[in-house]
């Protein structure tokens, strides 16, 4: 049985790592004066330590996200807290909207928000509820109104 050209390759860690990156095997053929079909061959046995680094290091990136997320979600509480206290009311209010916003965001991040599975934040049916109402409380024939029309 023939021997893997690219894993007696004296650059085979450095063509692994380009491989596990998903660097275009073109590249890489280009680079290291080697087949495109034997990298494909080869990407077949990579070392599956090589790519549990990877998938590791995608991990620690992708913790490295949320953690900010939180950060940012924890600020803009902060801020909401503060502009609450000294009655800046257009603060709070955009305040609000970032805790929203960051909340959003980590549900998306987390998967416990999947669009089409969860019900968005933004309802148009709740707008039209409130319409109704609206419409009901104030309409020509309403007790609310009937002060006005005697």
């Amino acid at each position: 049985m023939k021997t893997c050209s690219i894993c007696s390759h004296p650059q085979r860690a450095l063509i692994d790592r380009q491989l596990v990156t998903g660097q275009p095997l073109r590249d890489v053929s280009g680079r290291f004066g080697v087949s495109r079909s034997a990298l494909g061959r080869h990407s077949a046995h990579l070392p599956h330590a090589v790519i549990a680094v990877r998938e590791a290091e995608e991990a620690a990136d992708a913790q490295s996200l949320l953690d900010e997320v939180r950060a940012l979600h924890r600020r803009a509480g902060a801020i909401l807290d503060k502009a609450e206290q000294s009655g800046k009311w257009a603060v709070a209010l955009a305040a609000v909207r970032e805790c929203r916003s960051t909340l959003e965001l980590l549900g998306r991040l987390t998967g416990e928000l999947q669009a089409g599975k969860n019900a968005p934040f933004h309802t148009p049916h709740i707008a039209k509820v409130k319409q109704r109402r609206f419409a009901k409380r104030y309409s020509p024939k309403s007790p609310a109104t009937a002060r006005w029309s005697a």
